[in-house]
């Protein structure tokens, strides 16, 4: 899915065979667009998704890290994670000042699983909880 602006809208995601949400920065591999900055990511449900829900991740062809996405906020969404994502909700590889603010994060059995947990960070990334 390919989201260049929207305001206001809920998205159900369900199934989804591979990432939900990929935020990443095409301009350190295709070049065909600018970093990727103040990205809100609100009210959403993520359900069985394959992979992460969400991935924050800049990494060019020869996968090394390319500058830095800012500003990416993750505020009010839910998660129920899958069999195959590996309880980590959201993966942050390459991240500065990435926040997150009111989530909830459920596992494939329905239980609650801590934030701390549910996100993964991959330094160099920076995250505020």
């Amino acid at each position: 899915m390919v989201i260049r602006a929207c305001a206001g809208v809920n998205i159900v995601l369900e199934g989804v065979p591979m990432q939900g949400i990929w935020i990443s920065s095409e301009a350190g591999s295709w070049y065909e667009g600018p970093i990727p900055h103040d990205i809100l990511v609100k009210g959403n449900t993520f359900k069985n998704i394959w992979k992460n829900s969400a991935k924050v991740d800049a990494v060019n062809a020869d996968n090394n890290l390319v500058p830095a996405l800012k500003n990416i906020s993750f505020v009010d969404n839910v998660f129920y994670l899958s069999e195959t994502s590996g309880n980590v909700a959201v993966l942050v590889s390459n991240g500065e000042k990435t926040s997150f603010r009111g989530n909830r994060y459920f596992g494939k059995d329905g239980a609650v699983i801590p934030q701390a947990e549910a996100v993964k960070v991959v330094p160099p990334a920076t995250v505020e909880f």
